[in-house]
C-alpha cells in the first residue's frame, strides 16, 4: 500500500524449508511456463489484483536452478507487463537484482529486515546504487523490538536518499493477542514518510 491506493500484491512462494525441484521442472519446462504464466494473468485479472510478489526461500538440495530462473521471471515479467491491464511484479531478494530481468516493478530486499542498524545502512546504500527507485526497502516490526532511536535511524536513512525510496515493504505477520510493542515508533514514522512521498 503506498499513500491511499490500495494494491494488492499476494505472493508466489516456494521453499522454507524445502529443495527446488518442483520449481525446477517448472523453469525448464516451456510448456508448463507458459500455461503458469498464462494462469497468473488470468487470476490477477479475475482478482482485480495489482501484481504478484515472488519469493523463493528454496533452501535445501536441488537448489534453484539459478541459469533458468532470470529468463523465467523475465518472460513472466515481460507477460504480465503486455497484459491488458498490465500487472505488476515484484521479486523478494537481497540487495540486487537478478542478472537479466528488466521487467520487475520493484525487488524488494529481506536483507534491510535486520536489526543491525550498519547492516541496514548497508543494505539500503547497495540496493539503492542496483536498482535505484525499483528498490523496495523492506522492515519487519516483528522480528525484532527496536527501540525509538532505532526506528528513527532508519527513516531518516531513507530521507537522504531524496524520494528515491518510493516504496517500503512491512513484514507484518503479528501473532500477539494483543499485538506487541513492536509497531508503536513505527506508526508516526510510516503516516510522515507517505505524507511527504
Amino acid at each position: 500500500m503506498h499513500g491511499s491506493a490500495l494494491e494488492l500484491w499476494p505472493t508466489i512462494s516456494y521453499g522454507n524449508p524445502g529443495n527446488a525441484s518442483v520449481l525446477n521442472r517448472l523453469l525448464n519446462d516451456d510448456d508448463a511456463a507458459a500455461k503458469f504464466i498464462a494462469d497468473a494473468i488470468a487470476i490477477a485479472h479475475k482478482q482485480k489484483l495489482t501484481g504478484f510478489n515472488w519469493d523463493l526461500e528454496a533452501n535445501g538440495q536441488p537448489a534453484v536452478d539459478s541459469a533458468k530462473l532470470g529468463p523465467f521471471l523475465q518472460k513472466f515479467g515481460a507477460a504480465l507487463h503486455a497484459a491488458t491491464p498490465p500487472v505488476g511484479i515484484s521479486y523478494d531478494a537481497g540487495n540486487s537484482p537478478i542478472a537479466g530481468v528488466q521487467d520487475m516493478d520493484r525487488w524488494v530486499s529481506m536483507a534491510t529486515y535486520t536489526g543491525s542498524l550498519p547492516s541496514y545502512l548497508s543494505g539500503l546504500a547497495q540496493g539503492i546504487k542496483s536498482s535505484g527507485s525499483k528498490f523496495g526497502v523492506g522492515l519487519c516490526p516483528v522480528c525484532q523490538i527496536l527501540s525509538e532511536a532505532d526506528t528513527e535511524a532508519r527513516f531518516a536513512a531513507l530521507a537522504k536518499y531524496n524520494g528515491t525510496v518510493r516504496e517500503i515493504d512491512l513484514w507484518a505477520a503479528e501473532y500477539s493477542v494483543p499485538p506487541s510493542a513492536r509497531w508503536e515508533y513505527y506508526w508516526p514514522r510510516l503516516a510522515k514518510w507517505l505524507a511527504e512521498a
